[in-house]
């Protein structure tokens, strides 16, 4: 132990950290380079108390590092933002939302959720590539052929359910009040 502790000094120019007397995980894993969580006390690896700083896990199953304060363990549940072992995902709520079931149990179609706290985001979109020719006159007119696929997605991973609302209604409104100040002036 002794030797080890001199080769560190010697390669690094530091004294190794001190391991608190509270720490419960194997003191290897003490400033080893790796966020350790869930070894009842702060690792001096880890760059916030967050649980969103863990790499490994230390607590028992069933159990996942505390949000606010990761050296501790708290009871897991779905909807709380770390993906345990039984559930498939985990993106902080209950709701059938944000890349992840309501029950934990399946992710969304077109979502990646990682482990830990790391959530779930959304697949980046695959537009496709494009090639056509066209030729026509005046806005909107045109004909052409072109290969590509449109997933029908905007980038937050979203379908294009609804159609684009149009901008016609607001532009006979601000015709129809030009109007008005127009008869009124006149």
């Amino acid at each position: 132990m002794i030797i080890a502790a001199l080769s560190i000094v010697l390669a690094t120019g530091a004294l190794p950290a001190q391991i608190p007397t509270a720490w419960s995980c194997d003191d290897a894993a003490f400033g080893d380079g790796i966020c350790d969580c869930g070894c009842n006390a702060a690792d001096v690896d880890c760059a916030s108390a967050n649980f969103i700083a863990c790499v490994v896990d230390h607590c028992a199953d069933g159990q996942a590092p505390w949000e606010h304060q990761n050296d501790q363990c708290m009871a897991s549940s779905c909807g709380d933002g770390w993906r345990a072992d039984n559930e498939a995902c985990d993106d902080q709520n209950r709701l059938a939302s944000g890349g992840c079931s309501a029950d934990c149990s399946t992710i969304t179609e077109g979502y990646t959720c990682g482990v830990g706290a790391a959530g779930c985001t959304a697949d980046p979109i695959d537009a496709g590539e494009g090639e056509g020719e066209g030729e026509g006159e005046g806005e909107g007119e045109g004909e052409g052929e072109g290969e590509g696929e449109d997933s029908g997605s905007d980038d937050t991973g979203c379908s294009a359910g609804l159609p684009t609302p149009s901008l016609a209604p607001l532009a006979a409104l601000l015709l129809l009040a030009r109007r008005r100040r127009h008869a009124v002036r006149g």
